[in-house]
């Protein structure tokens, strides 16, 4: 299960929108319909940069879809603007 946010505002301070998602992938989905800056961060507590813009120089890996033909293990994003994050439970 993961959990969604999206926070805008002034040092993005207030919750716009929250939701739950059964994958990472349809969790990014989420957040890339409300933002071009998406981060997520696993249960291992590893964060990656999810987002379809640059992933910005902070963040190391970029999430890999798990379940796409040909990648490897997913990756850390980051949201940026009205930033989003990810997380699983």
């Amino acid at each position: 299960m993961y959990l969604c946010y999206w926070y805008a505002g002034t040092n993005d301070g207030h919750l716009v929108e929250q939701a739950r998602a059964a994958t990472s992938a349809e969790a990014v989905a989420w957040g890339r319909l409300r933002t071009p800056r998406v981060r997520i961060r696993t249960g291992e507590a590893r964060t990656y940069w999810a987002g379809t813009g640059p992933r910005p120089t902070k963040f190391a890996a970029t999430w890999a879809d798990p379940g796409a033909i040909g990648t490897g293990q997913g990756s850390s994003r980051q949201v940026a603007g009205a930033p989003i994050g990810v997380q699983s439970s």
